[in-house]
C-alpha cells in the first residue's frame, strides 16, 4: 500500500497536507511547522519515503501506525488531533480543515487505521512518501505576515494560570470565559501553554492558558466576545445534537456528532448552555439543540472534503486522555447527567441533608468564601442581594434550612444558573475532583464525569466525623481510583447508598445508580 503526503498550507504553527492511499485523497494531515533546525515537540518530520509498520504504543496503550527509519526522530505515529498544540513531530489526521486546525479527526483515523490493517493483514507492505521539505518562499513570508496577536478563548473555559502546566488552584489566576480576548507575549513551556496578556475583573494580567483552547482573533481590544460567531466545531468524543433543550434523555438525541464536526449556530439559543444549531448528518440538513460547554468557535473559513460521518456512540480513544490538562474530563454524558439531576435550584428552598442555601445549578453557599461568591456571581445579582445571601456563607444543615424563607424573593434566572455553571463552577469542580482522587485522569472519560458529578454532589472530603460512617465508600472509591479499577468504583458507588436507605432521597439514589451505570459503561 502506497500513501502520499503532500503538504500544502505551511504557518510557523503548523503544516497542513493532503494524504492520499493509493492515489486516492484519504484525508488531511496536520503537522508542526517545518523548521532548518530541529526544535524538540515543535518539528515536522524531514521529507521522504518511510516505512508503516502498525505496533503497540506505550503511551496511547492501543496499536498505532509508526513512520520507521525517520532521521533524527523516533516514535513518529499517527493519531488523531486538532491542532499542532496534539502533535511532537507526529501526523495528525482530519477530515475537515481550517487555519492549523483539522477537525472530526477520530473518524478519519479510524477509516485510515482498518485501511492500514487490512492491508496487513493481507501481507502487504506500506509506505509514506512526504514532501515537499519546505515552504515555498512567497508563501512562508505571507503567512508569516498573517500571524494575529490575538486569540479568543474557546467554549471550553480555559484555566488562567500564574504559571505553565500548573493547574492546582494556588496558581489560578481565574476562568476565562467563552470569547475572551487575549494577546499573545510568548511562546512559554512546554509548548502547549502560552504566555498571554487578559482582562480579569477590568485589570490587565498576565499568565498562561492551553494554546489548544485559543484560536486566532482579529485584532481588537480585550474583552470582545464571539456573540456574532457563528460557526463551531464539536470539541467532544459523541456530542449529542437533541431534538429538545428541556431535556437531558437519551430518548431526545437525534444524532451524535463526532469531534471536529461543524455545526453552524442559528439566532434562537434557549440558554447559555443549550443551544441551537443546524448542521449536515448523513448527507441532510438537520436542525437540533446541543450542549454549548463542548463546543469551540471556528473563525476561519471551513472545507469539507466528503460527507460526514456520525458516530454510533461515544469513541474512547489516546485523544481523551490528552485532554485531561486542567482537571478530569466531563464528557456530554456526564454532564448532562449532572445537569438532570441538579436541576435548577432557588435560594428560598432548602435542598435537605447536609446542604447549605443553594441556587442556580447546585451552587452551596454552604461551602464556598464570600470573595468567592462575589466573583462568580456580580455579573448577575445586585449588590443588594448578594449582601444579604452572605448571612448564607458557611452556613450547612438544619441552620441553613431555617435561613431559607428570608431569600424567598430571591429569584436565580436559569441563564444565570448557566452561565455560572460552565464558566465557574464545573471547570474548578475538575480540579477539585482530580486532586481529591489521584489517578482519576487516567481513566475512562465517562468514568471521569461521573466522579466529577459525585464529588460535585458530596464535596471532595474522605474523614469521617466522631462516630459516624458516612463517607467509607469515598474512601474506597479513592482507592479504586489509583489502582484504575472501574468495576470497584462502580460497586462503592451503589453501596454507598446505604446512607440514604432510610430517608426520602430517592433523587440521591437515583444518582448513584446513575453514575453507577456510566462508570459501568466503560467496562469492556
Amino acid at each position: 500500500m502506497e500513501l502520499r503526503l503532500n503538504r500544502k498550507e505551511f504557518t510557523p504553527q503548523s503544516t497542513i497536507g493532503e494524504l492520499a492511499v493509493d492515489g486516492a485523497f484519504a484525508c488531511y494531515v496536520l503537522e508542526d511547522t517545518i523548521r532548518d533546525v530541529k526544535v524538540y515537540g515543535e518539528t515536522a518530520i524531514p521529507a521522504g519515503k518511510y516505512p508503516v509498520v502498525i505496533t503497540w504504543s506505550p503511551r496511547f496503550h492501543q496499536k498505532m501506525p509508526l513512520l520507521e527509519c525517520v532521521p533524527n526522530f523516533e516514535g513518529v505515529r499517527i493519531h488523531p488531533g486538532n491542532t499542532a498544540a496534539d502533535t511532537h513531530g507526529c501526523l495528525l489526521v482530519g477530515n475537515t480543515k481550517a487555519a492549523n486546525f483539522i477537525g472530526e479527526s477520530r473518524p478519519a483515523y479510524r477509516s485510515l487505521l482498518g485501511r492500514l490493517q487490512a492491508a496487513v493483514d493481507r501481507g502487504e507492505s506500506i509506505a509514506i512518501t512526504i514532501g515537499p521539505s519546505r515552504a515555498p518562499a512567497r508563501e512562508t513570508a505571507a503567512s508569516a505576515a498573517k500571524q494575529p496577536a490575538w486569540f479568543r478563548v474557546t467554549a471550553d473555559v480555559a484555566a488562567f494560570c500564574k504559571k505553565a502546566a500548573v493547574t492546582d488552584p494556588a496558581s489560578l489566576i481565574d476562568h476565562l470565559p467563552e470569547g475572551a480576548v487575549v494577546q499573545k507575549l510568548g511562546g512559554g513551556r512546554p509548548k502547549e501553554w502560552w504566555k498571554v496578556r487578559a482582562t480579569v475583573k477590568k485589570k490587565p494580567r498576565i499568565g498562561y492558558l492551553l494554546a489548544r483552547y485559543l484560536v486566532p482573533a482579529p485584532a481588537e481590544p480585550p474583552g470582545s466576545t464571539t456573540g456574532s460567531q457563528k460557526h463551531f466545531t464539536v470539541a467532544a468524543s459523541a456530542l449529542r445534537l437533541r431534538s429538545s433543550s428541556n431535556t437531558s434523555s437519551d430518548r431526545n438525541v437525534i444524532a451524535n456528532l463526532p469531534r471536529g464536526h461543524i455545526v453552524t449556530r442559528t439566532a434562537r439559543e434557549s440558554s447559555a448552555i443549550w443551544w441551537k444549531v443546524k448542521t449536515v448528518v448523513g448527507r441532510k440538513e438537520v436542525e437540533g439543540y446541543v450542549c454549548s460547554a463542548y463546543l469551540q468557535p471556528l473563525d476561519a473559513d471551513v472545507e469539507i472534503r466528503r460527507a460526514t460521518p456520525v458516530a454510533p456512540g461515544p469513541v474512547l480513544s489516546a485523544e481523551d486522555f490528552l485532554e485531561s490538562a486542567g482537571g478530569a474530563i466531563v464528557t456530554e454524558r456526564a454532564f448532562a447527567m449532572i445537569l438532570e439531576f441538579e436541576g435548577l435550584d432557588q435560594p428560598g428552598k432548602w435542598p435537605g441533608e447536609m446542604s447549605g442555601i443553594s441556587l442556580g445549578i447546585g451552587y452551596d453557599l454552604g461551602y464556598v468564601g464570600f470573595p468567592e461568591f462575589c466573583s462568580d456571581w456580580d455579573d448577575h445579582l445586585p449588590p443588594a442581594q448578594i449582601s444579604r445571601l452572605k448571612a448564607a456563607i458557611g452556613v450547612t444543615g438544619q441552620r441553613a434550612k431555617a435561613l431559607a424563607p428570608k431569600f424567598r424573593d430571591i429569584t436565580i434566572k436559569r441563564e444565570w444558573a448557566g452561565d455560572v455553571f460552565l464558566k465557574r463552577t464545573l471547570p474548578k469542580f475538575r480540579l477539585i475532583t482530580a486532586k481529591a482522587l489521584p489517578g482519576v485522569e487516567l481513566l475512562p472519560s465517562d468514568a471521569q464525569g461521573a466522579l466529577v458529578s459525585l464529588i460535585y454532589n458530596r464535596g471532595p472530603g474522605m474523614a469521617d466525623k466522631p462516630g459516624s460512617d458516612r463517607r467509607r465508600e469515598m474512601r474506597e472509591i479513592r482507592a479504586a481510583v489509583a489502582c484504575g479499577d472501574v468495576a470497584a468504583i462502580a460497586d462503592a458507588l451503589v453501596r454507598m447508598k446505604r446512607i440514604w436507605a432510610a430517608g426520602n432521597v430517592r433523587g440521591l439514589l437515583r444518582r448513584r445508580d446513575a453514575e453507577a451505570a456510566l462508570v459501568r459503561s466503560c467496562i469492556i
